[in-house]
């Protein structure tokens, strides 16, 4: 596990000096920061990022993350992205720990999709933002608490366990995918259960704690939201052509490969090696074991990608909880090939699959951040410290009742060359500048608006009128100034 962690950090080591970018980080800050008691409490019954967010989530545990952060590192960035590489880490650990469980033994398959998950090209739009530390916290719990389930001793009780009912709490506390944990720790202790034909007993006792914990999260959100949540503006319905798009960009995120005969070819490699994997009767590990490995992993993938895509649209940041599962199926797969080739059964066959699955594999690791430079990060955070650079001096000697008029708001680093990138480099937008005033300037009022929204400030306040939100192309980033 030791290694998992130092290749987390080696593979996002370039993410250490990047600052506190994407649309939401700053207020996410701001609104999680825990000063007092009630600050807390509010934690836990307040909705995310209180009313400067446009969408209604509750997710506590992404608060009480950002706000050990403010309190450990104020507003120095780098111990914020010291922190969500850890968590990363630990989320891939977690993983290594639970394709161990479900397989057994010391097979390479648990470490392949460790490795995998470490170096995957879709990291990249996730863990340099903070709001969207999110994804890592849930797949942090989920597995953890999948992985004590599958324990020995855990698996051998006839009781509801309350340890993983308490990882499913956090994780729902951190991402609302996670409420379908409870399901998937059910189906999970029923593969595996050694009752026979007591299984579904047996998995509804052992997962009882967890529905308990999914009620107590519903009854959360209702209070705290009035209802489910989520986008106001749309409707709540599946759709099966945007969990493909997500499942896709996890065999192929990055790179030309991404057209209608990539997609074609990937299927192909994928089918071939799970029919090597699993089509022979040879191995001499319980085979049983290998496909509930890879049943498990396939309804994590495929349903935590169908949860994402009721809201109609894909996100990069969408992939990290259905990439869990995929690699827990790549663990049972590459564990499935090396015992069929330790029996001598099919050994072409197997040879064969193991080649095609390597390219597969390497060119995922060609896009890894360990291999492959993905500038447009440092970029952003140039344009992030330009914009603050030349706001904070105007800010500062402000006057109250004044207007002060600022540059444009950097929003987003635009790149539309062909290959591998970063697909949503977002920077600010009005909310995170309002944010950063009252992070910066506890004791003073501003009100951050729009060219077309400019007012007569009240007494005591600045009002802050930005010349327009402003998309950057990374082309047109300067290395020495940003701007």
């Amino acid at each position: 596990m030791a290694a998992i962690v130092l290749l987390a950090f080696a593979a996002h080591r370039h993410q250490l000096g990047i600052g506190l970018v994407g649309h939401d980080t700053l207020p996410l800050v701001l609104t999680a920061r825990v000063h007092s008691f009630a600050d807390l409490l509010e934690t836990f019954t307040s909705e995310f990022m209180e009313d400067r967010f446009r969408l209604d989530y509750y997710r506590p545990m992404l608060n009480l993350s950002a706000a050990a952060d403010e309190a450990c590192f104020g507003l120095a960035p780098s111990g914020y992205q010291v922190h969500s590489i850890a968590l990363f880490a630990a989320a891939s650990a977690a993983l290594f720990w639970l394709a161990r469980r479900a397989l057994g033994g010391r097979s390479l398959g648990p470490l392949v999709a460790a490795l995998f998950f470490v170096l995957h090209p879709s990291h990249v739009d996730v863990l340099p933002i903070v709001a969207r530390r999110h994804e890592t916290l849930a797949a942090l719990f989920a597995a953890l608490a999948l992985a004590v389930h599958l324990s020995p001793r855990a698996l051998a009780l006839r009781r509801p366990l309350v340890l993983p009912a308490f990882l499913a709490l956090c994780a729902m506390g951190s991402k609302e995918t996670a409420l379908a944990f409870p399901a998937l720790a059910f189906v999970a202790v029923l593969v595996f259960s050694p009752r026979g034909s007591g299984r579904l007993v047996h998995a509804a006792v052992a997962t009882a704690g967890s529905w308990l914990a999914l009620a107590v999260a519903l009854a959360a959100r209702f209070l705290v939201l009035g209802g489910m949540g989520g986008p106001p503006d749309r409707g709540i319905a599946l759709h099966p052509d945007v969990a493909l798009e997500t499942i896709t960009s996890l065999v192929l995120p990055q790179g030309p490969m991404r057209t209608g005969l990539g997609v074609a070819l990937a299927v192909a490699v994928v089918a071939a090696v799970c029919f090597a994997a699993f089509g022979q009767r040879g191995g001499e590990e319980p085979r049983a074991q290998r496909r509930g490995a890879a049943l498990l992993g396939l309804v994590w993938m495929v349903g935590t990608a169908a949860i994402h895509s009721l809201g109609g649209t894909h996100q990069p940041w969408y992939e990290l909880l259905p990439l869990a599962g995929l690699a827990i199926v790549l663990a049972a797969v590459v564990d499935a090939l090396s015992g069929a080739l330790r029996a001598g059964a099919a050994p072409v066959r197997c040879w064969a699959a193991l080649g095609l699955l390597a390219i597969l594999l390497g060119w995922q690791v060609r896009y890894s951040p360990l291999v492959h430079p993905y500038p447009e990060w440092e970029k952003a955070d140039r344009l992030l410290v330009r914009f603050f650079e030349r706001v904070h001096p105007l800010l500062e000697v402000a006057e109250p009742g004044s207007v002060v008029r600022t540059p444009s708001v950097p929003v987003r680093l635009v790149d539309d060359r062909p290959g591998a990138r970063v697909t949503d480099a977002s920077i600010l937008t009005q909310r995170s500048f309002q944010a950063w005033t009252e992070l910066v300037w506890p004791d003073r009022e501003f009100r951050v608006v729009r060219p077309d929204e400019e007012v007569e400030p009240a007494a005591g306040e600045v009002v802050v009128v930005f010349r327009r939100l402003k998309n950057v192309r990374a082309e047109d980033v300067r290395d020495t100034d940003g701007s």
